[in-house]
């Protein structure tokens, strides 16, 4: 008789053994009705430590990725929302500035006196038969 399994004695033997190590070869595949603690308690204490510290590794990269990337990190997303306030407030103080500005306009428009004032004081206008006197500050002496 030719044997293709020495170690086998007949053929129930073999059938016993191949049942043995498909066993032991299927032993710590996820079956699918099992839930996630129940596969981690199959695995051996040494796979289950690697396992957990794989998990923690990887959680914790995501962590740093997730408050430190470059780009769409929540830093980032700070710092631009602090920029965005910035420029809100520029914006704000720039629209008060203008509307003060356009009163003052309607004022020198409307006012002749107004109009008066600001032609003397800023461009140096001056009447007809009008005369400026420019006197020596006292600080200057020498």
């Amino acid at each position: 008789m030719l044997r293709l399994y020495p170690n086998a004695v007949d053929l129930r033997d073999f059938l016993i053994l191949n049942r043995r190590i498909y066993r032991i070869r299927h032993q710590f595949q996820p079956n699918p009705t099992t839930e996630p603690e129940i596969m981690l308690e199959n695995l051996p204490q040494m796979q289950r430590r690697a396992l957990i510290a794989l998990a923690t590794a990887l959680g914790l990269a995501l962590l740093w990725w997730v408050v430190f990337a470059p780009t769409n990190s929540t830093v980032h997303y700070h710092r631009i929302q602090k920029n965005l306030d910035e420029i809100r407030t520029d914006i704000s103080r720039l629209e008060k500035e203008n509307a003060e500005l356009r009163a003052e306009i309607d004022k020198i428009q409307k006012d002749p006196v107004m109009l008066e004032e600001v032609a003397r004081k800023q461009f140096g206008l001056i009447r007809k038969n009008e005369m400026i006197y420019q006197f020596d500050s006292k600080d200057k002496k020498n």
